[in-house]
C-alpha cells in the first residue's frame, strides 16, 4: 500500500509540477502583451518657459493653442510671420524668370538685327581704315618730295591709319561672333545658374 501511495504522490507532484509550468507560461505570455499594448496617461505637463530656436528675424504670427489646452500629435500650435519667405519667394522667382530669358536667348542664338549691325559696323571701320590709309600715302608723298610735313604730323598719320586698321580687325572678329553665336559654354552655364535657382 505504501508503494502505491508513493506512485500517487509522484503522480500528482508530476502533474502539479506540469500545472506550474503551464501557469508560469500564461503569466509571462500576459506580461509580454501587457508590454507591447500603448499606454495611455492623463496629466499636465508643467513647463514654465520653451526655447525655440528661429533665425533672428523669424517671429510667431500666431499661437493657436493656450496654457491648459489639450494637443494632439501632429497638431499645430503655432504659425511663424511668412512675410520675408514670401518676399524672398518672389525675389526667387522673378531670378529664375530673368535666367530662364537668358537660357532662351542663348538657345536663340544672335539676331538677324544685331548681324545687320556688325556688318555695318565693318564697313564703317573698313571705310575709315581706308580713308586713314590714303591721307597717310599723301602725308608720305608730300614728306618725302617736299618735306613739307613734319616728322611729326606722318607719325600722327600712320599712327591714325594702324589704329584705324586694328578697328577694322576688331569689327570682323564682333561680326565673326555674331555669327557663330553664343559658346556651348555660355549656354551649359546659363543652365547650371537656372537649375541652381529652381532647387
Amino acid at each position: 500500500m505504501k508503494r502505491r501511495q508513493k506512485g500517487i504522490l509522484a503522480v500528482v507532484f508530476v502533474l502539479l509540477a506540469g500545472l506550474g509550468l503551464f501557469a508560469y507560461q500564461q503569466h509571462e505570455a500576459a506580461v509580454k502583451r501587457a508590454a507591447t499594448q500603448e499606454l495611455t496617461l492623463s496629466g499636465n505637463v508643467d513647463l514654465r518657459e520653451v526655447t525655440l530656436s528661429f533665425r533672428e528675424s523669424d517671429r510667431i504670427k500666431e499661437m493657436l493653442v493656450e496654457e491648459g489646452d489639450t494637443v494632439e500629435e501632429g497638431q499645430v500650435l503655432a504659425r511663424l510671420d511668412t512675410d520675408e519667405l514670401a518676399i524672398n519667394l518672389r525675389k526667387t522667382k522673378a531670378q529664375i524668370a530673368a535666367q530662364q530669358s537668358t537660357v532662351e536667348k542663348l538657345h536663340n542664338g544672335t539676331r538677324t538685327e544685331e548681324l545687320h549691325q556688325a556688318e555695318q559696323k565693318l564697313r564703317a571701320a573698313e571705310a575709315a581704315a581706308s580713308n586713314a590709309q590714303g591721307v597717310y600715302e599723301r602725308r608720305q608723298a608730300v614728306y618725302d618730295s617736299v618735306e613739307g610735313i613734319s616728322a611729326q604730323e606722318l607719325d600722327n598719320a600712320r599712327t591714325d591709319a594702324e589704329a584705324k586698321q586694328a578697328a577694322v580687325e576688331e569689327a570682323r572678329e564682333a561680326l565673326r561672333e555674331a555669327q557663330n553665336g553664343p559658346r556651348q559654354e555660355d549656354i551649359a552655364a546659363a543652365e547650371a545658374n537656372l537649375q541652381a535657382l529652381e532647387e
